[in-house]
């Protein structure tokens, strides 16, 4: 039966080769003078229309002080809905991130990275999301000296049609089963506004 002819190896692998729950199967080729047998494909469109999310910034400065306002906008033409949507902006040297106010409560500051984050756990077609963080320039500078930008990048989830993965299991011998997957569509599409 297939069992006996699939066979799990995952146990002969190195297990810094695998990612924990990984497993690895021995499949014999029906011929065995071919080494190789296509099993997925995977095609996706030149350029993605309609975007899934729109992304617009505007950057107010005023004394010691810069205001910056981010509008996230799912497409209204999406048929599905983003979710786990996160927002980052890596915030210049020449601020301080410590004192920033935003006007969500969730945004998270690193300082380390110098970024703060927010996460957005769905959004459904044409939905939108304003968010603002209001910092205070370092002392000793106004922000009209400074110049800063604040490069800011989302990120999203949703079920797109940009991109299809075929799986082939076409793979047949007698008194075998060919192999059935289940697969989960996905995407990750990142936005990069200064």
């Amino acid at each position: 039966h297939w069992e006996s002819r699939c066979r799990n190896i995952t146990a002969t692998v190195p297990h810094l080769a695998l990612d924990p729950g990984d497993q690895v199967f021995l499949v014999p080729m029906k011929d065995q003078s071919s080494l190789q047998a296509p099993v997925v494909g995977y095609t996706c469109i030149p350029r993605l229309r309609p975007m899934p999310m729109l992304l617009k910034t505007k950057l107010h400065r005023k004394n010691d002080r810069c205001r910056v306002g981010i509008r996230i906008r799912a497409n209204p033409q999406n048929n599905y809905l983003l979710t786990d949507v996160v927002v980052l902006m890596i915030v210049p040297l020449d601020m301080d991130g410590e004192k920033v106010t935003m006007s969500r409560k969730d945004g998270i500051w690193d300082e380390m990275k110098r970024t703060l984050t927010w996460t957005i756990q769905q959004l459904s077609p044409g939905e939108t999301v304003d968010i603002q963080a209001q910092f205070v320039c370092v002392e000793g500078m106004t922000s009209l000296d400074t110049g800063s930008k604040f490069p800011v990048l989302a990120k999203s989830y949703g079920s797109t049609t940009f991109s299809k993965v075929d799986i082939n299991s076409d793979y047949t011998e007698e008194g075998s089963v060919p192999v059935n997957l289940q697969v989960d569509r996905a995407a990750t599409v990142l936005y990069r506004k200064i």
